[in-house]
Order: structure tokens, then sequence, then C-alpha cells
């Protein structure tokens, strides 16, 4: 019990306020100082520099020229007949060019079954409900003549 008690009367002692003060002031005597240290360098001012912004291409742009070269077609920009020729029969033999087109072709082709075997459904469907009708009772022969008809 002896040293709980003189812990105790350590902290209502007022040797511990003098002592908490002393390191409160040695701590702001030496941190005022490192502190102050980021202040000595001068704030940094941008240079004034006489640029002058027409000189910075070599040629002047074209303002109201809008046309660029993939507006043009190619038979326009290559005016050379040997070049076009050779340029046709590229085209004509390209192979990525013709998988491409039949792939399309292909996608049109599955899209159109799928239509034709939902509609097949969906008349199955009715066709299907209409014969529960008229099994269960309701309608006459002569509707469902028409019905298949």
């Amino acid at each position: 019990m002896q040293p709980y008690i003189t812990y105790i009367s350590y902290y209502k002692n007022n040797e511990y306020k003098d002592n908490m003060k002393k390191i409160q002031l040695y701590t702001i005597l030496l941190a005022a100082p490192l502190l102050n240290g980021c202040g000595i360098y001068t704030r940094y001012a941008r240079p004034d520099l006489d640029v002058c912004a027409d000189s910075l291409y070599r040629t002047p742009v074209a303002e109201k020229d809008s046309g660029t070269v993939a507006s043009k077609p190619w038979r326009e920009l290559f005016t050379d007949p040997h070049l076009q020729a050779l340029i046709a029969t590229g085209l004509e033999r390209n192979t990525d060019l013709g998988i491409a087109r039949l792939q399309v072709e292909e996608a049109q082709a599955v899209l159109t079954n799928a239509r034709l075997t939902l509609a097949q459904d969906r008349i199955g469907k009715i066709q299907a409900v209409v014969h529960l009708y008229h099994a269960l009772g309701g309608g006459t022969d002569s509707s469902e003549s028409s019905i298949n008809e």
C-alpha cells in the first residue's frame, strides 16, 4: 500500500504541477524555432515572360478549312490510275472484308430464324388455347373450322 499512497501524494503535491509547467514551457521553446524554420524561404514569384503566341506554329493555321483527308473519297486522294487499279483489286480480294460481310449475313439469317421460331411458338400457343377452349365445351363447330382453315 505504501507505493500507491506515495503515487497519489505525488500528484496531489504542487511538485507535479510545477514539473508539467516546465515540460510545457520547454516544449514550446523547442518547437518555436523548429516551426519557424519553415518560413526562411521567400515565396515563389512567377517571372514575367514576353511570349508571342503567333510564332508557336511554323505555318499559319487555316481558319475556314473544315475538310479533312478522311472526308474525301479515296479515288480523289490517289489520282494515279495504276495505283487506283491496285487499290480496287486489293479491296475486291480483301478476305477480312469478305469474312465480315459473310458474318453480317449470317447474323441476319440467325435473327430471321429466331423471329420465325418465336412467331411459330406464338401461333402454336394460340392454337393450343383454342383447342382447349373447344375441348372444355366452349364455342361451336363452325368457329373451329374457320380457325383451322
